[in-house]
């Protein structure tokens, strides 16, 4: 319904504002008039896109016609278009820029729009500021490679993301970072000094281990065991990424209702519909994520059992070194896991042993 919203936007304005802009007003300078021209067929371009639903392709010719002829209402459609995509900081710099347009600024009625889709824009952003006392400390967000601290006032998607700050001869600081819808959160982050022998070359002078001290189904116990703390991990962040965001859909939810408490008005009937959508879609977002932490938590507890219980048992069978004496006294392993329904709905496993 955000796109069919969208949609509806009047083509005079667009054509309107790139050739008269606002005179009350102050205006830029005009470019030359070859690359107005173009930036005016270019936004001509995308708009007929736009108005045929091809958003990807809107917003390529409205950030090429950015770059040659940047009014307000070019800037305007971009950040609509990026909007279309979900793509929600790049909307938001896009709509903030054509609120500050010196060239052919924005009609009132437009820039009061413009003003109300930034602000649903914001709503799906939260920011994020690190900084860090350690000379030369970087960061590393998600997946994106390390860059120099500070970082601040960065626009990021609401939900959990990834932080690792490094620095040299520092142990490494490791951790998640909720971000939440129109907040701000700011972290000073300063990696400790190594401890001794965990720095490069801390393990020289170490005998090595003697080759084929583990048998191959201990090697399938550990990869299990592993396998199983790894999906468990993962099961955890996406039940952390959940609560960030039912978090944030039942703020927007309860500012709905308080907005919205007699009915949708017919006067702002599509906002009022759009905004619906959009918190129902995050809604069922937000109950995926959480289907998915509760499946892969029990998965990798199930994994993890299996494969530390078959190293235990394949260890304490493990046949001793050619011509060693045998320890006396020494007890065997025993460990052994059975199904538990006190831990509820038959799902669950009780583990116990000696070693």
């Amino acid at each position: 319904m955000l796109r069919r919203y969208f949609r509806c936007l009047c083509v005079a304005t667009l054509i309107l504002g790139a050739g008269l802009g606002t005179p009350s007003r102050a205006v830029a300078e005009e470019p030359a008039e070859p690359s107005r021209d173009r930036g005016k067929e270019l936004a001509l371009k995308g708009l007929e896109a736009y108005k045929n639903g091809k958003y990807e392709e809107a917003r390529a010719a409205f950030a090429e016609a950015r770059g040659l002829y940047p009014a307000g209402q070019v800037l305007r459609m971009l950040g609509y278009s990026l909007v279309a995509l979900e793509r929600w900081a790049e909307a938001a710099d896009a709509l903030e820029a054509a609120l500050h347009a010196e060239l052919k600024p924005l009609p009132e009625a437009d820039r009061v729009e413009a003003q109300t889709t930034l602000d649903k824009a914001l709503s799906h952003l939260g920011t994020l500021t690190i900084v860090s006392n350690v000379p030369g400390a970087t960061v590393a967000i998600d997946t994106a490679s390390a860059e120099p601290l500070p970082v601040r006032d960065r626009r990021m998607a609401v939900g959990s993301h990834h932080v690792v700050v490094r620095a040299t001869e520092r142990e490494p600081i490791d951790q998640q970072v909720v971000l939440k819808g129109g907040q701000a959160q700011s972290l000073e982050l300063d990696p400790l000094p190594a401890t001794a022998g965990s720095g490069p070359g801390a393990s020289a002078g170490r005998s090595p281990s003697a080759p084929g001290s583990l048998g191959p189904w201990q090697l399938v116990g550990i990869v299990g065991g592993t396998a199983g703390l790894a999906l468990a991990g993962a099961g955890i962040a996406a039940l952390v990424d959940w609560r960030a965001q039912q978090g944030s859909v039942d703020d927007r939810t309860a500012a709905y209702q308080a907005r919205y408490a007699q009915g949708c008005p017919l006067a702002d009937y599509t906002g009022c519909a759009t905004d619906a959508a959009l918190i129902n879609r995050d809604a069922d977002r937000a109950k995926s994520a959480q289907n998915a932490g509760i499946g892969l938590t029990i998965a990798g507890g199930v994994v993890g059992v299996a494969g530390f219980t078959l190293l235990a048992v394949m260890s304490s069978s493990a046949p001793s070194e050619p011509g060693a004496a045998p320890t006396q006294g020494a007890e065997r392993v025993s460990w052994a896991c059975v199904p538990s329904p006190e831990l509820g709905l038959g799902l669950g496993l009780g583990c116990g042993g000696t070693f």
